[in-house]
């Protein structure tokens, strides 16, 4: 990302933690701004298991199966409650694997790529984070840097 976006990125994120009469004028009007909203409880991770590695290897278990893996032994070691982990059969992010999304049902989603099998408990992280966000959006500078690196899409709920 270039350092002028990335600031802007970064600014926005920031505005939008804000009361809606501290934030940059315009900012409300752009975006949902809800300060009084309820914690969230129903964030999923969604793991892509048919990710294969960058030179297509074909084992069994597949690296996108042993992410999956890693995400469920994560979260339950986290001891902050669990999270729903789920399998998926693809992603559709194959130019970017290994791909997984953390996602709510009246929230943002975010998808991921170019993680690591070691990244399981940063992805729990990740999430975590999302239970504890006021306005749905996953705070920038609380994340693990895989998920700064490796966003590939933001979603806004549907009922946005």
């Amino acid at each position: 990302m270039q350092p002028e976006l990335q600031r802007y990125v970064l600014e926005m994120e920031d505005n939008m933690a804000l009361e809606p009469d501290e934030a940059t004028p315009g900012v409300s009007e752009l975006f949902d701004v809800r300060t009084d909203a309820p914690k969230l409880h129903n964030v999923s991770i969604l793991v892509c298991s048919t990710c294969r590695n960058k030179e297509g290897d074909e084992t069994s278990p597949t690296p996108g199966e042993r992410l999956f893996s890693a995400v469920c032994d994560a979260n339950g070691a986290s001891g902050q409650g669990l999270l729903q982990v789920s399998s998926v059969e693809c992603l559709g992010n194959c130019n970017r694997r290994l791909s997984a999304a953390i996602a709510t049902s009246d929230c943002w989603t975010y998808v991921f790529g170019d993680l690591q099998i070691e990244n399981g408990a940063d992805l729990v992280a990740g999430a975590h984070l999302m239970t504890d966000t006021p306005n749905g959006l996953m705070p920038w500078r609380d994340r693990p840097q895989c998920l700064k690196k490796g966003m590939v899409a933001r979603i806004p709920p549907l009922k946005f």
